[in-house]
């Protein structure tokens, strides 16, 4: 959004929100082959973009808002509860679940004017995916197994809002917030498996996120610069984020439940009964600042192995950084900045 005038004022907003389910699966009977993989991946990508821009004689004032979020289930599966299955093969027995997600956000504002220039952005990406490979109440004759889940993130979001007042006040605010909640299982249950070679039964996490949050207020009399970033996985302390992120989380929130699209606006292109049906579906509520559970967990419980050799292994992998920066500068400069990563997620 762009706007210029004696009062200038733009605001952008942008929504995404998916979710999927994948799923593959052999449930009951007898299976006769040389190999067997049993297969569920799921690939999901978003780039966000938002900005912008106002300019007035008097003030100007820009917004923009990201709101990201998903839900992915990937399932892959061999078995099931109170079904006989028998799986017979001279070679290789795999069952792999497979998740990657690979987000961008990016959230400019810049505004600037004679008197009074009020800039902000916010943006949150809001992801919990559950991958699983289970093996289930079956018997399987193989030369090697493998049981594998793994869910792949790499996400970034950089942020920036620059206020500039000439001869009055500038005002730039932003905050950036990332919560993670994942699932990833292997697991093999109550099931005989047999082999001469090895069993692996793996579950990974891979992560990386990174996050930039950075503003600036400048004017002739006050310049004030504020941001906070806050990137959470799993559920533990939030520090002093509900304080510094209420509000700015009411607001995405309210974006996440609010009209989407008007009917009016478009000029009779589009009627209100399917711009009613289209908001309603648009629908997003981004819940709360709480965090959400995030396991990893590899496991073999009950039933009987027969190897060469065995391996279990859970493992999680996080690489992330999170830097915010508010800059402040006039007659009287306020710069101030609040940044916190909580990493609580549980490996088993």
């Amino acid at each position: 959004g762009a706007a210029a005038g004696l009062t200038g004022g733009a605001a952008t907003g942008v929504v995404n929100y998916f979710t999927t389910d994948t799923r593959a699966s052999v449930l009951g009977g007898t299976l006769r082959a040389g190999s067997l993989a049993v297969n569920a991946h799921s690939d999901n990508a978003a780039s966000l973009v938002g900005g912008a821009g106002a300019l007035g004689g008097g003030a100007a004032v820009a917004g923009t808002a990201l709101v990201n979020m998903g839900t992915a289930t990937t399932l892959a599966q061999v078995g099931d509860s109170g079904r006989a299955t028998n799986v017979f093969v001279s070679r290789d027995f795999d069952v792999n679940a497979r998740s990657r997600s690979d987000f961008n956000g990016v959230a400019v504002s810049g505004a600037g004017a004679g008197a009074a220039g009020i800039a902000g952005m916010a943006q949150v990406h809001l992801l919990q995916n559950d991958t699983r490979a289970l093996v289930t109440q079956a018997s399987v004759d193989a030369t090697d197994m493998a049981v594998v889940a793994e869910d792949i993130l790499r996400l970034s979001a950089y942020s920036g809002a620059v206020g500039v007042g000439i001869a009055g006040s500038g005002v730039g605010a932003g905050a950036s917030v990332a919560i993670l909640g994942s699932t990833v299982k292997a697991t093999v249950e109550d099931s005989t498996l047999s082999t001469t070679g090895s069993i692996d039964v793996n579950a990974l996490s891979d992560r990386a996120v990174d996050m930039v949050t950075v503003t600036a207020g400048v004017g002739a009399t006050t310049g004030i610069g504020g941001a906070a970033g806050l990137l959470l996985a799993g559920i533990g302390d939030r520090g002093d984020s509900d304080t510094e992120l209420g509000g700015t989380f009411a607001s995405l929130k309210q974006l996440g439940n609010g009209q989407k699209i008007d009917a009016a606006a478009l000029d009779g292109t589009l009627g209100a009964q399917d711009a009613g049906a289209l908001n309603s579906r648009a629908q997003v509520d981004i819940g709360s600042l709480q965090g959400r559970g995030d396991l990893v967990s590899a496991s073999i419980r009950g039933g009987s192995v027969q190897a060469r050799a065995l391996e279990v292994s859970a493992q999680t992998l996080m690489s992330s950084s999170n830097m915010v920066g508010g800059l402040g500068a006039g007659g009287l400069g306020v710069g101030g900045a609040f940044g916190m990563t909580g990493l609580y997620g549980s490996t088993e």
